[in-house]
């Protein structure tokens, strides 16, 4: 009687079948340990997809009680141990996220429609970028500066352009934005200092003006430019003073008061030492060192007197870190008693976030 196995076994060519079997080299001895191996990895896999169930439930409860930051986390621990299961869950839970104001989840929404390039802005990135601007998130300037300027996911905007292109340009260091500031601005701008600015973006192959731009951050901390905080000040000098004359007895303010960033007496010393050390290598002779300074925005007097201000607060964060020997005031130093690490560290430090003190009034500036 013909069976389904007799036709199986037919076309196997059963010789070379018992020649290939007699080739196989099986260790009898090994073969208990690899039996074990298999259930081991057997076990590991079971645990490790109770673990991603276990973190999915979490994420899913956390949304549903509206803990959209540990949500936000649970999805981010998810992500790193699965590849492509849950993706849509994580997905969906880190645009909830998003749309509830985590900052992150914002930032990961932005790069998700941008992949941080001006070029590639789909118009689902508007209203994170959006969110990110007005929370002062820097990296977002030059982006939501060009959604304005080219209609993307929203009206075109040329005024609200220009400002964001500044703040490209002041805050993130982008060349691209300060040379749009100079082809949006030109003719346009009054204010004597905003204007030299524009002016010397007219030349592609020079750097910023630093110089410039450490003064649009004292008349912050003066309170002559409407609509950003201290911390935009503290934000600006950190990043373009370069520990020089005035701008760096600035950032020494900053440091010594607590003017936009955590008070540090210590750090404040340092950048005073380094501010006092440029502005005695100026004063002797403003001319014989090859150093002509900026008359346009700083006269002989403003350089006579931020060096009486540097030595009068030098004495003043000494007193205090006498005084306060025992607090706070000196704790970060005796966690890291050497101070150039602690600046080194301080000076790598990014800044990602400014504030402003009304978005409105820095449209109407």
């Amino acid at each position: 009687m013909w069976t389904e196995t007799d036709e199986i076994f037919e076309e196997i060519d059963l010789d070379a079948f018992a020649e290939s079997i007699q080739e196989i080299d099986l260790d009898l001895d090994e073969f208990p340990a690899y039996l074990q191996e298999m259930e081991n990895s057997r076990i590991l896999e079971e645990e490790m997809k109770a673990k991603q169930d276990e973190l999915c439930a979490s994420m899913k409860e956390a949304i549903a009680c509206r803990n959209y930051r540990s949500a936000f986390s649970y999805a981010g621990r998810l992500r790193k141990i699965t590849f492509s299961g849950y993706k849509n869950e994580i997905d969906r839970c880190i645009e909830i996220c998003a749309d509830n104001g985590v900052v992150k989840a914002l930032i990961s929404m932005a790069k998700k429609y941008t992949a941080g390039d001006p070029s590639r802005i789909s118009p689902q990135a508007f209203p994170y970028l959006k969110k990110l601007s007005d929370m002062g998130y820097i990296n977002s300037f030059p982006l939501i500066a060009e959604c304005y300027y080219q209609g993307i996911g929203c009206e075109r905007d040329i005024e609200k352009a220009c400002v964001h292109f500044f703040e490209g340009m002041l805050f993130a260091e982008n060349v691209h934005c300060a040379h749009m500031c100079y082809k949006l601005s030109e003719g346009k701008i009054k204010h004597p200092l905003l204007k030299a600015i524009i002016n010397e973006l007219r030349y592609e192959d020079r750097n910023l003006p630093s110089e410039y731009l450490c003064r649009i951050a004292e008349m912050i901390l003066d309170g002559e430019l409407k609509g950003y905080a201290e911390k935009a000040a503290y934000v600006v000098l950190k990043k373009w003073s370069k520990w020089t004359d005035i701008p760096s007895v600035r950032l020494g303010e900053c440091l010594l008061y607590g003017l936009g960033t955590e008070q540090n007496c210590i750090l404040a010393l340092e950048v005073l030492r380094q501010g006092i050390d440029e502005l005695e290598y100026v004063l002797r002779d403003p001319f014989e060192n090859g150093e002509e300074m900026n008359y346009t925005f700083h006269y002989y007097s403003d350089y006579v007197s931020a060096y009486e201000k540097a030595k009068a607060m030098t004495k003043e964060a000494k007193s205090y870190i006498k005084e306060y020997d025992n607090t706070a005031f000196m704790a970060q130093y005796k966690a890291n008693p050497d101070i150039e690490i602690m600046y080194e560290e301080w000076q790598a430090k990014k800044e990602l976030f400014i504030e402003r003190s009304s978005i409105t009034n820095v449209y109407e500036s």
